[in-house]
């Protein structure tokens, strides 16, 4: 009986004191839950499982044709873990030809580098060394082929990480349109389309490895990520190019500190290129920094004489051929005097607009609007000035007009003054638009940057073009806007521009003094052009705005005029819908053979360009690269590409066919500017030695 009570006893002290162990125990968990000292939290850290977000991948913004604008580009990081499980004999035996495989293919360190790096990680049991970082897939498969490497991740302690890259292949062709991507503060179209790009993260389980680095525990996802839309641009990269070169080569030659163009299809309003350039003083080169065509608010000039010509000729009924006598061109209202550059005389309103003749506009003006001034700013709402024009992109800036004529700023001399062009401001976007309505018949077109979003390859929704506004003008005061502007390249300020051009454009040149600082400066001008061609079927309009040109004579029709007249030119050239006989049965160009200008380029690709627009043509080589001369009503190709084994001539090739021809000798390429190749580092029959070549573009 004893012996039972002394067992019972026994069995009761276990008892108590495995309840107090289970209590001990209980207590440590809580504890280590609520207040976790520093080497638990740090082991934690090394062990933490956790459901992390994906990024998906951004979609790609496209131009009109299909190419590629901005696209999202993967990129590679590799690190080695010297805990993953490897063999360490396998290892130790390929180390030497590995080390010297990454340090060929890298060229970051020496093959004894990598070496002390992977010894130093295994001695300090660095789980996550990184190896290299930002690497293209092209070095991430000569990586895999290297010793050692072609294993498992087991096996090897190799992981490799992909992230995705924005990347621009056109580089800095309407880099500003286009926009940045980044986390915060993004502009252009990256911005404006960031919802439908960025598409919806998925989710996947991962292990902290160190640090703040994470790496998946398996290929599959808990939820899988879905790519972003693509967004398809109106934008045609010819076209952007060209308007890109032109205006930087206006810009260059007359020293002006910043300038914009924008072209624009009439019917739709589908803007086919916009460019934006600024001078920096420091590189002393033009870079895209701001949109301007859609954000500089500024005194137009005289491209503003259209809308108050129009509304007087409307609100007056006024006939073209009215005599407005301008006198020795000077017009004094107050203690203020309008002068013309040139005295005119007594001029019909034809030619008051033709000759951009202030004094002549003011008169009509105020001859029409002067006892009612508030109907000349309701006309001008009419039009739309003072409205945002509501295009597809953020950050679009709104003309600065007077609605009332009882606002604090108003005077006698506002009428006048707004009549050409100053007392008011608006964006080179809002001109163009206006001009364009007057082309279109009176339809205001809204500007649109996008036409289409893609799933997949497939079209998502499409955007049809849209009428803001119609029937501001009656059609016989639209039908003598458009003759106005036609007199201004045949007898006005643009004549000189487009004399020898083989077709017909109508327009307006603008030449504004700059106000800065509430004072206007005297030896500066802000030079313009904007209008459209053909002129008699009008299917493309732009807008040339070119600030500050440190020339004697900055006008609208030597500065600006000439961007407008090359981007004609190439369309003219190129499209085969604009009639070529558009100026008339009394021109000296009909007479006269029209010759396509043609760049240097691979024979096969200019012979099928010249049956499509069935010209005749000669050819005196079966050389691949060739150059065309024009002889006459005909063009011959001859050989520019004499020796397979030397370096070939590509001076006056475009950007593709120079890179194609240089690449296939085995020469690695750079270039440098925008249109045509003007010069190359290494000079044309040189031995092709895989040597580097610059080639610059103008």
């Amino acid at each position: 009986m004893n012996e039972l009570k002394k067992i019972s006893v026994w069995i009761y002290v276990l008892y108590v004191v495995l309840c107090v162990l289970a209590l001990i125990i209980i207590g440590k968990v809580f504890y280590i839950q609520a207040i976790p000292n520093e080497d638990a939290q740090k082991r934690a850290a090394q062990f933490t499982y956790k459901i992390r977000d994906i990024e998906p991948e951004r979609g790609r913004i496209l131009a009109a044709d299909g190419s590629p604008l901005s696209t999202s580009v993967p990129e590679y990081e590799i690190r080695w873990d010297s805990k993953g499980g490897y063999n360490i004999e396998r290892f130790n035996s390929k180390l030497d030809s590995l080390c010297a495989g990454l340090s060929d293919l890298f060229r970051d360190r020496t093959a004894q580098e990598y070496k002390d790096m992977f010894l130093s990680a295994i001695e300090s049991k660095n789980g996550y060394m990184k190896v290299i970082d930002h690497i293209n897939y092209n070095q991430l498969q000569k990586f895999k082929a290297l010793p050692y490497v072609n294993a498992r991740k087991l096996r090897s302690g190799f992981v490799i990480n992909s992230r995705d890259k924005r990347s621009k292949p056109y580089g800095a062709l309407a880099a500003r349109t286009i926009g940045i991507f980044r986390e915060s503060n993004m502009v252009g179209l990256e911005a404006s389309y960031d919802s439908l790009l960025r598409g919806k993260a998925g989710k996947q389980m991962q292990q902290k490895v160190g640090g703040d680095t994470w790496v998946p525990m398996s290929d599959d996802y808990v939820v899988e990520p879905e790519p972003g839309f693509d967004v398809v641009t109106t934008l045609d990269v010819h076209l952007q190019d060209a308007a890109q070169s032109s205006l930087r080569h206006t810009m260059e030659v007359n020293r002006a500190d910043w300038g914009c163009v924008i072209l624009m299809e009439v019917k739709t309003g589908y803007i086919k290129a916009l460019a934006n350039l600024t001078y920096d003083s420091v590189s002393n080169k033009f870079y895209e920094i701001e949109n301007l065509a859609l954000t500089q608010s500024v005194e137009p000039g005289s491209t503003m004489k259209l809308a108050s010509l129009l509304a007087a000729i409307e609100e007056g009924n006024l006939d073209l051929g009215k005599v407005v006598h301008t006198g020795g061109g000077t017009f004094t209202i107050g203690d203020h005097t309008l002068r013309d550059v040139k005295a005119c005389g007594s001029i019909t309103i034809e030619q008051v607009y033709a000759k951009s003749s202030n004094v002549g506009t003011a008169m009509v003006v105020r001859d029409v609007f002067g006892s009612n001034p508030q109907k000349f700013l309701d006309y001008l709402d009419r039009f739309g000035y003072g409205q945002l024009v509501g295009i597809d992109l953020l950050g679009e800036g709104k003309s600065v007009v007077k609605r009332t004529t009882k606002a604090a700023d108003w005077s006698d001399l506002s009428l006048t003054q707004m009549a050409v062009g100053y007392e008011v401001q608006v964006t080179p976007l809002h001109q163009l638009c206006f001009y364009n309505a007057i082309a279109n018949g009176g339809k205001f077109m809204k500007p649109r940057l996008v036409s289409e979003i893609r799933k997949n390859g497939l079209t998502y929704e499409k955007y049809e073009p849209v009428v803001i506004r119609e029937n501001f003008l009656k059609p016989e005061t639209i039908a003598k806007g458009r003759k106005l502007m036609e007199a201004v390249t045949t007898i006005g300020t643009g004549k000189g521009v487009f004399k020898h051009s083989p077709y017909r454009a109508a327009g307006k040149t603008g030449t504004a003094r700059i106000n800065e600082n509430g004072v206007y400066l005297e030896n500066y001008h802000r030079a313009s052009f904007v209008g459209y061609f053909p002129a008699e079927d009008p299917k493309y309009s732009c807008i040339v705005v070119v600030n500050k040109a440190r020339v004697f004579e900055a006008f609208g029709g030597k500065v600006a005029a000439p961007v407008f007249r090359d981007l004609a030119n190439i369309l003219f050239g190129t499209e085969l819908d604009i009639p070529h006989n558009a100026m008339g049965s009394d021109s000296t160009f009909v007479a006269q053979p029209w010759i396509p200008t043609i760049l240097s380029g691979e024979s096969n690709s200019l012979r099928k360009a010249f049956s499509h627009v069935q010209f005749p043509y000669a050819v005196e080589t079966d050389a691949q690269i060739v150059s065309a001369t024009a002889d006459g009503s005909t063009l011959t190709l001859s050989s520019k590409d004499e020796n397979g084994q030397k370096v070939p001539d590509v001076r006056g090739m475009g950007l593709s066919d120079a890179v194609y021809v240089l690449e296939k000798r085995g020469l690695k390429v750079s270039t440098s500017g925008y249109g045509k190749v003007v010069s190359q580092t290494v000079l044309p029959g040189t031995k092709a030695n895989h040597q580097f070549i610059q080639i610059t573009l103008r």
